[in-house]
C-alpha cells in the first residue's frame, strides 16, 4: 500500500512552487497582448528537447491553406506536468490558444490545446490562467506520484547532497556595467544566429546555474560534483587546499574550487572560456571570476544561490546575476535533456 505521509510530502512541496516557463531563449518574442486561436491537422510532430514542435495545416479567412509552426517548453517539464507524445498524433484535428510570434507570424506558443478527443491540455498553466482558459483556483498538473522514489529520497538525503528543484530567482542587474568593447559586441550579437541554444550548444558560467531545471549536489570526497539537468550538465568542484595546486586548461565550466563556511558551501571559479556571460549575448572573457555561495537553510528545506562575477574586460565593476532559490522535493529526479536540434529539411 503508498505510503500517503510520503506522497503528502511530495504533493504538497510541488504545488507550492510557481509554474515557470521553462525555455532558455525567445520567449520575449511572442506577444503577450493577444490570445490567437488557431484550428487545423497536425502535420508533423518534434517531441525532443530543447523544445517540443508541431505544424499545423489549417484554413485561413481568404479559403487558403495556412501553416502554422508551433513551439513549446521542453519534453522534462511536459512530462512533469503529465503530458507525453501521445497527447497528438499527425493527422489530428485540434485547436490551439496561443501567442503569435512577432518574428514570424506563422509561429505560435502554444498555451492551451483541444485536442481531437475533447481533451484540454494546458501547455503553459500561468499563461492559461491569464487568459482565462483554465479556473484561476485550478491545482497544477503533476504527474504521478512514485512513492518508492520519495521514501528513498527522504532516506538518502543529507545536508545539501539531494535533488533541488527551482522555485524562484530574484535581483540580478537590469542594467549591467558594460565596458565600450563588451557593449559593441553585446550589440552585434543577433539571435537567430549566435543563439547557442538553437545549436544545442551548452551555455557556460554562470548561465548555466539559471536553469529553471533541478540540479543535485553528490558528495565525492575531495571533490563534489554538481549534475545539471538542462543540457546534461556537470560541474566538478574540488575540495581542499590542494584543488588550488596546479595550471588547468580552461573549459565550458571553468575550474572550481570550493570551501565550507558553517551551512555555506563557498566555490571560486576560474579557468573559463565560455563565450557569454548570459543569454542574451553579453560577451565573457578568459579573465573571470566567479564566486559563488550556496547557502542551506536550518531545515535543510531550502537552497539559496548568489554569485559575484569579476571580469574587468566586460564589466566596469563586480556585478551579481540573478539569486536562484531551491526547494528539496522528495522523490524528484534528474531527468536527461538529449538535447536535439530539429532538421529544417
Amino acid at each position: 500500500m503508498p505510503d500517503l505521509k510520503a506522497s503528502s510530502i511530495w504533493a504538497a512541496a510541488l504545488c507550492c512552487l510557481p509554474v515557470a516557463i521553462y525555455a532558455h531563449h525567445a520567449r520575449f518574442e511572442y506577444d503577450d497582448s493577444q490570445l490567437v486561436e488557431v484550428q487545423g491537422t497536425v502535420t508533423s510532430i518534434f517531441w525532443r528537447n530543447p523544445h517540443v514542435r508541431f505544424a499545423l495545416s489549417g484554413v485561413g479567412k481568404n479559403g487558403e491553406e495556412e501553416l502554422w509552426e508551433m513551439e513549446g517548453g521542453s519534453v522534462n517539464t511536459l512530462q512533469r506536468q503529465g503530458i507525453d507524445s501521445d497527447i497528438v498524433s499527425v493527422g489530428d484535428d485540434i485547436r490551439v490558444f496561443g501567442l503569435v510570434s512577432r518574428r514570424d507570424d506563422r509561429a505560435l506558443l502554444p498555451i492551451y490545446l483541444t485536442l481531437a478527443n475533447g481533451r484540454g491540455v494546458a501547455m503553459l498553466e500561468d499563461r492559461a490562467r491569464s487568459f482565462g482558459l483554465i479556473e484561476e483556483s485550478a491545482e497544477p498538473t503533476l504527474a504521478a506520484v512514485d512513492d518508492e522514489k520519495v521514501e528513498l529520497a527522504i532516506r538518502q538525503a543529507s545536508g545539501i547532497f539531494r535533488v533541488w528543484t527551482n522555485t524562484h530567482r530574484s535581483g540580478g542587474n537590469s542594467s549591467l556595467p558594460l565596458t565600450e568593447a563588451a557593449l559593441a559586441a553585446k550589440q552585434a550579437w543577433y539571435q537567430p544566429t549566435d543563439d547557442r541554444a538553437l545549436r544545442c550548444e551548452p551555455p557556460g558560467m554562470p548561465e548555466n546555474m539559471l536553469s529553471p531545471y533541478p540540479i543535485e549536489f553528490v558528495d565525492r570526497g575531495a571533490e563534489l560534483t554538481l549534475r545539471l539537468e538542462e543540457w546534461d550538465g556537470l560541474r566538478v568542484i574540488h575540495m581542499g587546499p590542494a584543488a588550488e595546486g596546479g595550471d588547468p586548461p580552461a573549459t565550458l565550466m571553468g575550474y572550481s574550487v570550493g570551501r565550507w563556511e558553517g551551512q555555506t558551501l563557498v566555490v571560486e571559479t576560474t579557468k573559463l572560456n565560455s563565450p557569454y556571460f548570459d543569454a542574451v549575448g553579453t560577451p565573457h572573457s578568459a579573465s573571470s571570476k566567479i564566486i559563488e555561495r550556496f547557502t542551506l537553510s536550518e531545515d535543510a528545506g531550502r537552497l539559496d544561490w548568489e554569485a559575484t562575477v569579476i571580469d574587468p574586460e566586460t564589466f566596469t565593476e563586480p556585478v551579481s546575476p540573478q539569486k536562484m532559490h531551491w526547494a528539496w522535493v522528495p522523490g524528484e529526479e534528474i531527468k536527461p535533456f538529449n538535447c536535439t536540434v530539429p532538421d529544417r529539411g
